[in-house]
């Protein structure tokens, strides 16, 4: 016999090939949307951690004694995306060390929140 076409075994094999394929491509796309959220809090956290350290340095530190400690929140509506907790050291006499601990939520899998904490130091001289 000499016909032409494909076997109802060939066929089976290609759906079962295809359909390995597709499932690997939707567990890719789930890991990229995860990468992309955790991303986009983390850069809104570096964004209000890099503010909050900008408009401490803007202060005048060296013609004052500062507050040692403080905190401050980053909310969006009603919800609550960051905190920060900020201590300040003296360094010597010639200025000050600013320690910013940033607590921020990401969201995990059956509607749980994680929190990762990250510091951010920076220093301001009275050296002038």
């Amino acid at each position: 016999m000499n016909r032409k076409g494909f076997t109802i075994v060939e066929i089976m094999i290609a759906v079962v090939i295809l359909c390995v394929g597709l499932l690997g491509l939707a567990s890719a796309g789930a890991t990229v949307t995860r990468m992309l959220a955790r991303g986009s809090g983390t850069s809104l956290t570096s964004n209000f951690t890099q503010k909050t350290l900008d408009s401490l340095r803007s202060l005048d530190w060296c013609k004052s004694s500062p507050t040692k400690t403080g905190s401050n929140s980053l909310k969006v509506g009603g919800q609550t995306l960051a905190t920060s907790t900020i201590h300040v050291t003296a360094y010597g006499t010639d200025g000050w060390i600013i320690l910013d601990s940033v607590s921020y939520y990401t969201w995990k899998s059956n509607n749980r929140f994680t929190t990762r904490t990250y510091v951010a130091e920076t220093g301001v001289s009275c050296r002038f």
